[in-house]
């Protein structure tokens, strides 16, 4: 015992000067500590959070650079603010939804809503997009209010992206501390979450393992990280309670929606890992589990025919993709890469566009044609 004790004390000792040593090499090298989305966040209502206004951030991981830009209410856009939206603003649609419809890894012209946007400014329409990464459907419905009761901006459409876990959180708000640099830490305070905080905030070979990490595949494929996503496709009671809460919140949208005449759209967003299921079906057997991934998609059909809104469908594009074995996923990320971003947000723009009312023309400079055009 005393070897053995010998042993993990040296190989503490060694990891630990490895680590300065490394902390050094790259300090020396002219790294810094990460400072990816750095300013992105500002506290809202109740302890919640949003974007903050008027930023202009990068990340670099490791799926590549990004830029993420604001406008004066907070809502991501282009870097040029063209597509910028002001208090008081009239707008035809406004997105809600959490990081697949924020666009989480890609720029705001390489995202979903990104790509809508741009499609339809290119014919007179205005997009915002108010989508967040990490929240709740209830908070989108929270942020929505604050947009109109507190800024004036009046809407004719809202489409909610409706994801697996969007569908699941009509009923529960997202919290979670903005740190002093404009970043999200969650509400843990203890020993462990404070340590891993500082070593974020201050060592620059944090960043460089967490992306070596992701490069290497270890830990990294969506696939892989199945725990969290089995409550999206469980059946049986589970489902029947999914549909039930799931109704109540769009009976909630629909209701402030219609205080300003507005319209509600539904629009499915399926999970890249939805297209090869079959791993994670074998994965929830082995637990006992018995799980189907049509069922988001089947409860967000049949609540959208409940209560008669408009519903879409973006399954099709992501098995196109899948057909043709395109990627679909960042690496080391479930979320939507470059080119299905973009192919989701013209094939949404082509199912909406002809429902909004004429516009008023918007259009962008000569020369910077939209993605759908």
């Amino acid at each position: 015992m005393r070897s053995l004790a010998k042993l993990l004390g040296l190989g503490l000792l060694g990891g630990t000067l490895t680590t300065i040593v490394a902390e050094f090499t790259f300090r020396a090298c002219g790294d810094q500590p990460t400072l990816d989305l750095y300013g992105l966040y500002a506290p809202f209502e109740d302890g919640m959070y949003r974007l903050a206004a008027n930023v202009n951030t990068t990340a670099n991981w490791s799926s590549g650079l990004l830029t993420v830009h604001t406008d004066s209410l907070g809502l991501r856009c282009d870097q040029d603010r063209r597509l910028a939206t002001k208090p008081g603003d009239a707008i035809e649609v406004l997105l809600l939804g959490d990081s697949q419809g924020f666009g989480n890894g890609v720029s705001f012209e390489d995202s979903l809503a990104g790509s809508l946007a741009m499609s339809a400014n290119g014919r007179g329409y205005r997009v915002a997009n108010a989508s967040v990464g990490g929240h709740s459907a209830a908070t989108q419905l929270r942020l929505a209010q604050w947009l109109r009761e507190r800024e004036k901006v009046k809407v004719s459409h809202y489409i909610l992206l409706v994801t697996s876990a969007m569908i699941q959180s009509g009923g529960h708000l997202s919290r979670a501390r903005v740190g002093n640099d404009g970043r999200l830490y969650g509400e843990s305070t203890g020993k462990v979450a404070r340590a891993r905080t500082w070593a974020k905030t201050n060592l620059v070979i944090y960043a460089r393992i967490r992306d070596a990490l992701q490069n290497s595949g270890i830990g990294g494929e969506p696939t892989k990280e199945l725990p969290f996503v089995f409550k999206f496709y469980e059946g049986g009671l589970a489902e029947q309670n999914l549909r039930r809460s799931f109704s109540d919140y769009v009976a909630r949208l629909k209701e402030f929606a219609a205080g300003e005449g507005a319209q509600v759209h539904l629009v499915y967003v399926p999970l890249t890992l939805e297209m090869d299921f079959g791993s994670i079906k074998n994965a929830a057997a082995v637990q006992g589990l018995t799980i189907d991934p049509n069922i988001p998609l089947l409860a967000c059909e049949a609540v959208a025919r409940e209560h008669d809104v408009g519903f879409h469908n973006l399954k099709p594009v992501l098995k196109a993709f899948h057909d043709d074995a395109k990627p679909l996923h960042l690496k080391g990320d479930f979320h939507y890469n470059r080119e299905l971003s973009i192919a989701c947000g013209n094939q949404l723009w082509f199912m909406i566009g002809p429902l909004l009312s004429p516009p008023i023309p918007t259009l962008l400079p000569k020369g910077k044609p939209s993605h759908g055009e």
